[in-house]
């Protein structure tokens, strides 16, 4: 299974961009760093599974989306 350029250019940039920033908030809502981390590349997994990543106009928004549904 191979991702095409780009997608994982956006996705690399995604990941650069807020992961510091999810992992906080799910480090916050669960009050564990180590089970923050864990549901924060979760997350970003998820992403890679979601192809193609659609054009987001609010990223942290859908990260939220991702992050809330992975917690359940």
């Amino acid at each position: 299974m191979s991702v095409p350029h780009t997608a994982a250019l956006d996705l690399a940039l995604l990941y650069q961009d807020h992961h510091g920033w999810i992992t906080g908030w799910l480090r916050r809502k669960l009050g564990d760093g180590a089970q923050a981390q864990d549901l924060a590349q979760d997350t970003f997994v998820q992403l890679l599974a979601a192809r193609p990543l659609p054009p987001l106009e609010e990223p942290r928004a859908y990260l939220l989306t991702v992050a809330r549904r992975t917690l359940f």
